[in-house]
């Protein structure tokens, strides 16, 4: 599952499940090489920034497939806090 966030003001965030084929390259380069490293050591929950703004996350089949959860997201850069 790939999740985009983008922060579109102070104290306001919007995301939404996005489709690889719909990403430029680099965030499908980053996926896939988080798909070929979960070799059981990692848990499975990837943050991927783009630029200031715009933020993906990515969680593995191994970490949907499991009962784990991982609660609140915060999404935190300088100058922002949420």
């Amino acid at each position: 599952m790939l999740l985009a966030a983008c922060d579109l003001a102070p104290e306001k965030i919007s995301f939404s499940e996005v489709s690889l084929e719909d990403v430029d390259n680099d965030v499908k380069e980053f996926v896939d090489s988080r798909k070929l490293d979960e070799d059981g050591t990692g848990n499975g929950i990837y943050l991927y920034y783009e630029g200031e703004r715009k933020y993906y996350l990515y969680l593995s089949q191994g970490f949907l497939d499991s009962s784990n959860g991982f609660g609140n997201i915060a999404l935190k850069n300088p100058g922002n806090r949420h």
